[in-house]
């Protein structure tokens, strides 16, 4: 990686931690995910790409992990910390799933609430698709959250 590069992600990253800091800001109706008019819309998919290449350029020795420390900080407050449902990824995609476990195994980033949290999905999903409730992982997901694990 260039410099250029670390200084680009290591930006995407302080500003996607900006935005999730702001939202838990606000009044919690204001952030609803259920509403049209919502002021603060963060995507998971979003700030999992990011978290993602930050994992991947960290794994290849690019010194981004500070940025990638207080991303994985703010994912956690924002989705497992400050959720009162039973499911906080509940509404993550098994394909979201899989990326932010990559994201920290590839960082090399130990972040146990954000684990958890995605293990505990994951275990659900796995119970549900067997019971033919919901669409699951496929085998190569399955996979690499056995190889991240």
């Amino acid at each position: 990686g260039t410099k250029e590069s670390e200084a680009m992600m290591s930006f995407f990253a302080r500003e996607a931690t900006r935005r999730i800091r702001y939202c838990m800001s606000l009044p919690s109706m204001l952030v609803d995910e259920k509403s049209n008019d919502q002021v603060c819309k963060i995507l998971p998919r979003d700030v999992i790409q990011i978290t993602w290449a930050l994992g991947t350029m960290e794994s290849d020795n690019v010194s981004v992990g500070d940025a990638l420390v207080h991303l994985v900080d703010a994912i956690n407050e924002f989705w497992t910390e400050s959720s009162e449902e039973n499911r906080p990824l509940a509404k993550w995609t098994c394909a979201d799933l899989v990326q932010m476990a990559t994201a920290l195994a590839h960082g090399r980033l130990d972040n146990q609430s954000v684990l958890s949290a995605v293990y505990e999905e994951s275990l659900e999903r796995l119970l549900l698709n067997k019971s033919k409730q919901q669409q699951g992982f496929s085998t190569m997901e399955i996979s690499i959250l056995v190889w991240v694990q």
